[in-house]
Formats: C-alpha cells, sequence, structure tokens
C-alpha cells in the first residue's frame, strides 16, 4: 500500500486497506477522497490502539516492578518501623494499581 506508506499496519489490515485503495483508483473524484479520507482514519485507530495497548504493557510491567521492589525493601523498613509501613504500602499499590 504505497499511497499510505507513512503508516504501518498488521497484514490483514493492510490487505483490505489495500483492497479499499484498488476500490478509490477507481471512484469518482469525490468518492476517491471519502475512501481515502476513511483509509487515513482507519490507520490512525489502529494505530492508537497498538499504542494504547504498548503503554498497558509497559505499565504492566512498571507495576511488577514496583511490587518486586517493595518486596525486597519492606523487611528493611518493616524492621526500622515496627511492621506497619508494609500493610500501608501494599494498600497503596492496590488503590493506585490499574490492573489487577
Amino acid at each position: 500500500m504505497a499511497h499510505h506508506s507513512q503508516y504501518t499496519v498488521s497484514t490483514a489490515y493492510e490487505d483490505h486497506l489495500e483492497r479499499l485503495t484498488e476500490l478509490a483508483r477507481h471512484a469518482s473524484p469525490a468518492d476517491r477522497l471519502r475512501i481515502e479520507r476513511t483509509i487515513r482514519i482507519v490507520i490512525e485507530a489502529h494505530q492508537a490502539i497498538t499504542k494504547a495497548h504498548l503503554n498497558q504493557q509497559k505499565a504492566s510491567a512498571r507495576l511488577q516492578r514496583a511490587k518486586a521492589t517493595m518486596q525486597r525493601v519492606m523487611p528493611q523498613t518493616a524492621k526500622k518501623r515496627g511492621g506497619s509501613c508494609i500493610q500501608s504500602c501494599n494498600a497503596s499499590l492496590s488503590r493506585t494499581s490499574i490492573i489487577k
């Protein structure tokens, strides 16, 4: 799909969009503009979904690292503070967790 080469999409979408691009080549000028605009919107939406998915994966990995760090650090901190810190930190992470 050379006409929209600045976008990257998965193969399934490429196949469908390539057919739409071919349809647009044979359409009237007004229809061609509408089809090309629709193609751009679909590609941009697909990219936004992909980006959101990647951001969710990064957030999940950060959360896991934070929990692992807390597990390593909390026993040392609990000794200094008498043990109540673990419960409050666990409660804090549970409240802020977007992924459960």
